[in-house]
């Protein structure tokens, strides 16, 4: 029998979608969200009165998608060096999340190598800088910015050979801005009939991630409870990640415990079956 995602046995007509990751930073799955952030988002994450720090990484290493995806599901921490705008809201100017002469790749596992001598030159892996600002009321925030990453792509060659690198530059401008959210509404309603995908169980013991469902009237499953969906069980045999099934472990302990009450209860028949007739008799 196929194994089918629960949730896409039937297509349900759900309002909206929300991903759910952990952490502060938003997960780098599609190229313009981290761009957005750290330009218009991401001025609490810098610590004050720093410009280098080793903080959960705003983008993986990793010459590779694979090598990225560890990356993050071990929140392993990078060097990062900043410099935030003097005005507020106190935006970042610039920001180089840096390799220190390290390559990540996947042998079997996340592993790193020292890079080659001609890949050391290409320090900054992932490069945000404002390009020019503009104000918004009290605030100075950027009209446009600039992204570069850079990645090898043909995997680890080290000294002996050079390996193709893959430069991409992203651009953004700023088209619109208005003054409308404030603090008590800027989180927004959920719709009652939202599809969820939850990916904070990647860091759990459990290293599950993309377990979908449709909430009920807008609530949000706690963890306790995403852990009993079917969708769960299904995320992990696809992830191929061994699981204890809690529902599996119960039946099976009220199945052993029947089993091991049947002699108990017919050792019990059996003593009192003589004593009732002995009874009987007097």
């Amino acid at each position: 029998m196929e194994d089918v995602d629960p949730e896409h046995r039937v297509t349900p007509v759900n309002q909206a979608t929300l991903v759910i990751n952990p952490g502060v930073v938003p997960e780098h799955r599609v190229e313009f969200i981290t761009p957005l952030w750290l330009a218009y988002a991401s001025a609490f994450y810098f610590p004050q009165g720093k410009n280098e720090a080793r903080l959960p990484p705003i983008y993986p290493l990793g010459e590779t998608p694979e090598a990225r995806q560890l990356f993050v599901a071990t929140a392993t921490p990078v060097l990062t060096r900043w410099k935030l705008d003097d005005q507020s809201p106190h935006l970042p100017r610039q920001v180089d999340i840096l390799r220190e002469g390290r390559v990540f790749v996947v042998e079997g596992e996340l592993t790193s190598h020292r890079a080659p001598s001609w890949f050391r030159e290409h320090e900054s892996a992932y490069a945000y800088r404002t390009l020019t600002w503009t104000n918004l009321g009290d605030l100075r925030i950027p009209l446009s910015f600039e992204v570069t990453r850079e990645n090898l792509v043909s995997g680890w060659q080290g000294d002996g050979g050079r390996s193709i690198t893959a430069k991409a530059v992203f651009t953004g401008s700023l088209q619109t801005a208005t003054l409308g959210a404030s603090v008590s509404s800027f989180i927004p309603q959920i719709p009652e009939v939202t599809r969820v995908e939850e990916n904070r169980l990647a860091v759990a013991p459990e290293k599950v991630r993309g377990i979908t469902y449709l909430t009920k009237k807008g609530r949000i499953l706690p963890l306790s409870e995403v852990r009993t969906l079917d969708a769960f069980q299904w995320a992990a045999r696809q992830q191929g990640r061994p699981l204890h099934h809690t529902r599996l472990q119960v039946w099976y302990g009220i199945f052993v415990m029947v089993v091991a009450l049947v002699p108990l209860a017919t050792l019990l028949v059996r003593k009192t079956i003589p004593h009732a007739k002995k009874h009987q008799n007097h």
